[in-house]
């Protein structure tokens, strides 16, 4: 279970057919479950290095979620 997020989103992405934001989730207990099937493949915590064996929704993601987990925020 992870806690609501207290503040701002560390990046949001806007498109045609979404609005996501992305927050640095640093402590959760159990593991997650994906409630929407209908929205998400899949869903799961992921180290840094296991990011690049992943298949991911779009392009710019990888980037994104590498430079969250360095801290870069990008």
């Amino acid at each position: 279970m992870v806690a609501p997020p207290a503040g701002e989103p560390m990046h949001e992405i806007h498109a045609d057919a979404f609005h996501m934001r992305i927050w640095l989730i640093e402590n959760w207990d159990g593991s997650p479950a994906n409630l929407a099937p209908d929205e998400h493949d899949a869903i799961g915590w992921f180290s840094k290095d296991e990011l690049g064996g992943l298949l991911l929704a779009h392009d710019s993601y990888l980037a994104r979620f590498t430079g969250a987990l360095s801290g870069q925020g990008t």
